[in-house]
């Protein structure tokens, strides 16, 4: 089983963690994916390179879902993000 978890950068969606860990483990853990997926804006700043923009928004999603993700595999769940 895949389960896709989006996130947009705030504390109000990280509430979502714990009941990501009780479904996984409810359905067994070993057995659960978790994917983590973080969704940037394009910038519509017509003087800034999107692709830089999209680039700069891209290594701070990446962070931040790497200390999600470590979160959930301290719980033992495996997890991968996007």
């Amino acid at each position: 089983m895949k389960m896709l978890v989006p996130f947009d950068g705030s504390e109000l969606a990280e509430l979502v963690l714990p009941h990501v860990e009780a479904l996984a483990k409810q359905r067994g853990a070993e057995q659960v994916d978790i994917i983590l997926l973080n969704v940037c804006d394009i910038p519509q700043d017509s003087r800034v390179n999107p692709w830089d923009k999209i680039s700069e928004d891209q290594h701070k999603a990446q962070r931040y879902l790497v200390r999600l993700g470590k979160w959930l595999e301290e719980t033992g769940l495996n997890m991968q993000s996007e």
